[in-house]
């Protein structure tokens, strides 16, 4: 038999104290009637407790209706056999009977009524049957109400011998049946007839000591078609234990077969540490409320007696301090830090700091610290601190930890050195010796060569002349400071006669052009003494000259130093060909020059963003040295499809100077007829350039030399000459004449480097007789001046 009122759980034991006698197998219903009043008077119990036979079905549904109708869900439990106990929730009413939750299916198999697994939710059953089916319970009923929930058929129960007792080292010593009976550990086994202590005070409390723990293994109850998730607590004296509340789902009810605990959940297990409670009575509940806390599903309550206080063990010696044992270096302010730990789990722990300069003589600096740090701020540099962490438990226990030390960071070193010499020649040494104070534990020395060392006071040897910048940086604990001295060393070259050298470009020019001079003497020369060949000279070291004669100039240099002199002559090195031949450049221009592979020297003009060349080529050769065929026949000329380049007439001495060479397209179309750096243009480099300076129309006066000293004269055109281009009528060897040569000072023609189809390529062309250009298309084989435009 089990009775429950208020949470508190009354069963077979303290029933066995008040009958005197055991009631393990049962009460006659006398005697369950005389512990019912007895119960009732003892306990002043308000709620209903009937025991058959009913009295009425309007006293026992009159009570049910009324604490219904005050929000309360009202519980039946009835035990039909000597280990089965079960229970009814009734959640509502109408005028014909009961709205009923039977979680187990045991009350409705008993009523007349069609037994239905499948509708064991909310069922209605008429009065007279619920009356009926009381009737044939064998055993007492009693009704009752208890929590606060009307909504959801949870509730909270124990399978006999699943409220376990362990000592401390997690051994079973007692086992409390709910059934009536505690089992009770002698000599560390369980003896299976043994009592607790019981008396009319305590009731169902048994003695324990404070360093046992109590083990629930809770059953919860189900009756829903759905999971309810729930929160289970374990609270001693109303306070929740240390892993209390847990979060359960208590799986959704299977009806499919007659296993009253089917649905019930098992795998929660909670403990309830007894360790520090006073000596005297305590009382346990077992609680399963919603999640939220708003609803109590079902309670149990039960005391116990506490004979022996226990509390606990002292705390873990305090470890892993930081800064570590020992450490150097360390801030003058930081924050100590330590770890600990206690056995008993639970506990709060405190702590006290003693800190100093000297053990064991320190000072406590902290008293009753929370978190295990400690902020220090404002220590002396480079001193030795001890320190001890005292650990202290809620309960009275402490342990002293262990004396740590540390060393705070020195000053910053002050870097400084001397040499012992700073004027040297080159393969001398210098000896530098460290000055810097402050006592730096590192050096690194910086010589202004490339060398290094780390040497405190190391030697160093020049290899080359120069004024060398010497550093030195010095470390320690505390960091680094560095000194540069600035121009510290100065090393002087071993004097030797220089050789004289030098290089010209370009050589081969037009009078009026200037050459680049370059010296490039060896052994330190201090002085230079150039003779150009043609009566003049200069003492720069690399000077630039201009030549205003046309010959064949010999050139020397003197280089001297204070070891002596040497000289350099170059016979016939710079060639100075007439004024461009008659050619007439723009005098109001700044022309340029470039040479080709083959020495030939051309001036050259920028106009808007384009530098050309302002003279017709006339290279025999590519820019990779390899020679360009030099065809003389006209048959053969016509039938090439490959490179050649001709003279017009075949006559480079009367041509060449002044209006360059011929070339076919496919010589063009190597890509390697310019100067590096240099190329043939696109049609639409050409279409820039006309555009550049105004359009077709008037491009080619722009573009002629000015005047009619090479172009036929003609009174409808007025060449100016204006870009500076000095665009001069080369002609042409093309096919309307077999392949001859023809329009020389009438017409000029220069290629594109790009093709119009496969048998023609784009070309420019201009007439003595207009003032328009036309960039147009003509036959690949035919022979065209070539201007190279700049990359």
């Amino acid at each position: 038999m089990i009775a429950k009122y208020n949470g508190y759980s009354y069963k077979g034991p303290y029933f066995a104290s008040i009958m005197d006698k055991d009631t393990s197998s049962g009460l006659s219903l006398n005697e369950e009637k005389t512990l019912l009043k007895r119960l009732t008077d003892d306990l002043n119990i308000q709620t209903e407790l009937i025991a058959p036979p009913i009295p009425s079905a309007k006293k026992v549904c009159g009570y049910i209706i009324k604490k219904i109708n005050e929000n309360h869900p009202v519980q039946v439990s009835v035990k039909f056999s000597l280990f089965e106990n079960h229970a009814i929730v009734i959640t509502g009413y109408n005028q014909t009977g009961f709205f009923i939750n039977d979680p187990s299916g045991a009350f409705f198999s008993k009523i007349p009524l069609s037994y239905n697994y499948n509708n064991l939710i909310n069922r209605h059953v008429p009065y007279d049957e619920f009356i009926k089916s009381i009737l044939m319970f064998d055993h007492t009923l009693i009704v009752n109400s208890y929590g606060n929930d009307f909504r959801n058929s949870v509730s909270l129960n124990f399978r006999p011998g699943y409220i376990t007792i362990h000592d401390k080292s997690s051994r079973t010593i007692g086992l409390l049946n709910l059934g009536g009976k505690y089992k009770i550990s002698i000599n560390g086994s369980l003896k299976p007839q043994g009592y607790a202590f019981i008396d009319q005070n305590t009731r169902l409390e048994r003695s324990f000591d404070g360093e046992h723990v109590i083990k629930i293994y809770p059953r919860i109850s189900n009756s829903t078609s759905s999971v309810l998730a729930a929160h289970l607590h374990l609270k001693i004296d109303n306070k929740d234990v240390n892993d209390s509340p847990q979060r359960i789902e208590p799986i959704k009810a299977n009806y499919s077969n007659y296993l009253p605990f089917d649905i019930l959940n098992e795998s929660t297990v909670m403990k309830a540490p007894l360790k520090y409670l006073s000596t005297g009575i305590h009382t346990v509940t077992v609680e399963l409320r919603s999640i939220n806390s708003q609803y109590l599903y079902d309670f149990w309550n039960f005391p116990i007696l506490i004979e022996n206080e226990y509390n606990g063990q002292a705390p873990n010696k305090p470890t892993l301090p930081f800064p570590n044992n020992g450490d150097a270096g360390v801030s003058t302010s930081l924050t100590l830090s330590w770890s600990c730990s206690d056995p008993d789990i639970g506990d709060q722990l405190t702590y006290d700091v003693y800190f100093g300069t000297s053990q064991p003589a320190m000072s406590k600096v902290a008293s009753n610290l929370t978190n295990p740090s400690l902020i220090l701020n404002g220590l002396t540099r480079g001193t030795i601190y001890f320190w001890s962490v005292f650990a202290k438990d809620n309960h009275g226990n402490s342990t002293e930890g262990d004396i740590w030390r540390f060393t705070t960071i020195g000053y910053l070193p002050v870097a400084d050195f001397i040499a012992n010499q700073r004027t040297i020649i080159v393969g001398q040494s210098v000896q530098f010796t460290d000055q810097s104070t402050n006592s730096p534990t590192s050096w690194r020395w910086n010589f202004g060569d490339g060398s290094t060392s780390t040497s405190r006071n190391p030697s160093h040897t020049y290899t080359a002349a120069g004024t060398y910048t010497v550093s030195l940086t010095a470390t320690n604990s505390a960091g680094s400071n560095t000194e540069t001295k600035t121009g510290y060393i100065v090393v002087n070259p071993v004097v030797i006669v220089p050789v004289a050298a030098f290089t010209a470009a370009p050589r081969l020019i037009t009078a009026g052009q200037t050459v680049q001079f370059t010296d490039q003497s060896t052994n330190n020369p201090t002085s230079w003494n150039w003779n150009f060949g043609d009566g003049n000279t200069s003492t720069s070291r690399s000077p630039s000259y201009t030549y205003s004669a046309a010959g064949t100039y010999t050139v020397s240099l003197t280089a001297t130093n204070s070891a002596g002199s040497n000289t350099e002559t170059k016979i016939g090195y710079i060639v100075v060909n007439p004024d461009s031949y008659g050619i007439i450049f723009n005098p109001n221009l700044t022309y340029g020059s470039v040479s080709d592979i083959d020495g030939n020297n051309y001036r050259t003009i920028q106009i808007g963003t384009q530098t050309w060349m302002a003279e017709n080529l006339k290279t025999t050769r590519y820019n990779d040295g390899t020679n360009i065929p030099h065809v003389t026949d006209n048959i053969v000329w016509g039938t090439l499809k490959t490179p050649g380049y001709c003279w017009y007439n075949n006559n480079a001495e009367a041509y060449k100077n002044v209006y360059g060479a011929l070339y076919n397209w496919y010589t063009v179309n190597t890509g390697k007829l310019c100067p590096e750096g240099w190329h043939v243009p696109t049609n639409l480099e050409w279409t820039i350039l006309i555009d550049h300076i105004g359009g077709e129309a008037t491009a080619a006066d722009m573009l002629k030399e000015a005047g009619f000293e090479h172009w036929v004269m003609n009174s409808s055109v007025n060449p100016t000459n204006l870009t500076g281009f000095t665009a001069l009528p080369g002609g042409i060897r093309w096919l309307n004449d077999s392949w001859r040569f023809s329009n020389m000072y009438h017409n000029a023609y220069w290629w594109a480097s790009n093709e119009y189809s496969a048998s023609l390529s784009w070309q420019l062309f201009m007439s003595a007789y207009q003032s328009n250009v036309n960039l147009g298309w003509g036959v690949k084989e035919c022979g065209h001046s070539v201007r190279c435009i700049k990359d």
